[in-house]
C-alpha cells in the first residue's frame, strides 16, 4: 500500500510539476565506497542542483522522477534556482530494468579500483552492519555485480547524457574533475570544491558517515588506479572483480 501511494504521488508530481521528469535529473551512478558522498555533497551545494545524497528512490517505473522530486522537497525543500534533481544510486535493486525515460537523465559514472573498494566496504560493515560487506566474498560479489549493471547503463545512455570519472582522479585533482562535471551539466556558475552542512548529512543510509561529514571539501590526495588481485577472496572471484573493472574502464575510455 505504501509503495502504491508513493507511485500515485510520484505520478501526480510528474503530471503537474515541469521539473519532475528525468530530463531534469542528475544521477551519480556508482558503487559503495567510491567517494560518491563527497561528490554528492559538492553538487548538492550548488544553487542549480537540489539534492542531499542517496534517496533510495527506486528507478524502476515511470514514476521514479516524480517520487524523487517529492522526496527532495520533503527532505531539503525547494531551491529557487534549482533546475536539476540529484540522486545517487549505488544498488542494483534500485535501478534494475528501468523505464526508457530513465536514460533521459544526465548520468555521472564514478568508479573505484576493486582492492580499496572491497577493503573499505568490509571495514564499513564492521561499523554499520551493511549486509554487502559482511564478508570479503560478499563485498566482492556486490562490487562485480554493480559494475556489470553500470556497464549496461553506460551503453544505454546517449553519449551527450553520460560522463565518467574514476574515484582516483577525483581525489587526485578535484578541481579539474569538478570542472569537467560542471561543463557536462552546463551549469551557469562553476562548481566549487566546497560544500555546506545540511540536515541530512551524516544520517545512516544517505551517504558516508566518516570524513565526508566533517570535511567541507573533497580532500585532495595523490591516488592512482590499483591493479592486481583482491586479497582475501577466492582467486576466481578476484579475477571477476578485476576483469569487470578493466572492462568498464575501457568502455568508458578511462584507461
Amino acid at each position: 500500500m505504501r509503495r502504491q501511494a508513493k507511485q500515485v504521488v510520484g505520478s501526480a508530481a510528474q503530471h503537474f510539476v515541469p521539473l519532475a521528469n528525468y530530463g531534469s535529473v542528475v544521477l551519480i551512478l556508482s558503487h559503495m565506497r567510491s567517494v560518491s558522498t563527497a561528490l554528492t555533497n559538492v553538487l548538492s551545494s550548488h544553487p542549480e542542483i537540489s539534492g542531499y545524497g542517496e534517496t533510495h528512490v527506486g528507478h524502476r517505473d515511470h514514476t521514479g522522477a516524480g517520487r524523487l522530486y517529492v522526496n527532495l522537497v520533503r527532505r531539503v525543500g525547494r531551491k529557487p534556482q534549482a533546475n536539476f534533481l540529484l540522486d545517487k544510486v549505488l544498488h542494483n535493486r534500485l535501478d534494475d530494468a528501468p523505464m526508457p525515460d530513465f536514460y533521459q537523465a544526465r548520468a555521472i559514472f564514478l568508479l573505484r579500483s576493486p582492492q580499496p573498494t572491497i577493503r573499505s566496504l568490509v571495514k564499513m560493515a564492521w561499523d554499520t552492519g551493511v549486509a554487502e560487506g559482511a564478508t570479503t566474498t560478499l563485498a566482492a560479489h556486490y562490487y562485480a555485480g554493480r559494475l556489470a549493471r553500470l556497464a549496461d547503463h553506460w551503453d544505454r545512455f546517449p553519449a551527450t547524457h553520460r560522463m565518467a570519472l574514476t574515484s582516483e582522479s577525483l581525489l587526485s585533482a578535484p578541481e579539474e574533475a569538478l570542472a569537467r562535471v560542471g561543463a557536462f551539466l552546463n551549469l551557469s556558475t562553476p562548481l566549487e570544491n566546497r560544500y555546506a552542512a545540511n540536515d541530512q548529512m551524516g544520517k545512516e543510509g544517505v551517504g558516508d558517515l566518516g570524513q565526508s561529514v566533517s570535511a567541507r571539501a573533497i580532500i585532495s590526495k595523490p591516488t592512482s588506479v590499483m591493479r592486481g588481485p583482491v586479497e582475501g577472496v577466492d582467486p576466481e572471484v578476484s579475477k571477476l572483480c578485476c576483469s569487470q573493472h578493466e572492462q568498464v574502464l575501457k568502455a568508458m575510455s578511462l584507461r
